[in-house]
């Protein structure tokens, strides 16, 4: 069975002698999301995808490993935590968007700025 994207960071880390304060220091992020991607627990970083994607890049990067294993690993392991997670982000914007914009109100400020402009 394949690792993890937690288990072969941690591993390939240790197998380096390489401390997880080293690489926070390294990369300036936090050692506590460093944890967090090694535990496998996504839930702890950031909700957004592309801050994972990109704490998941730099600890590779300074490991020197291959970013596109890593990466498919990402999608593996953190795959469904972050699609549940963008479509309820996208739900949020949405209404969001609308509550700020609504329609007759949006149509006539375009409408105004076509006039002066």
């Amino acid at each position: 069975m394949e690792e993890t994207l937690g288990q072969y960071l941690c591993h390939m880390r240790t197998q380096k002698g390489v401390s997880l304060e080293d690489i926070a220091k390294a990369t300036r992020i936090d050692a506590r999301y460093l944890q967090a991607v090694e535990n496998n627990d996504f839930s702890q970083l950031p909700r957004a995808e592309v801050f994972a994607k990109a704490y998941v890049k730099a600890y590779a990067r300074c490991l020197s490993l291959e970013e596109a294993e890593v990466m498919r690993r990402f999608a593996e392991s953190a795959g469904g935590f972050y699609t549940g997670s963008s479509a309820a982000i996208c739900e949020v914007a949405r209404k969001n968007t609308q509550k700020v914009f609504p329609e007759p109100w949006l149509t006539r400020l375009c409408s105004s700025f076509k006039t002066l402009f």
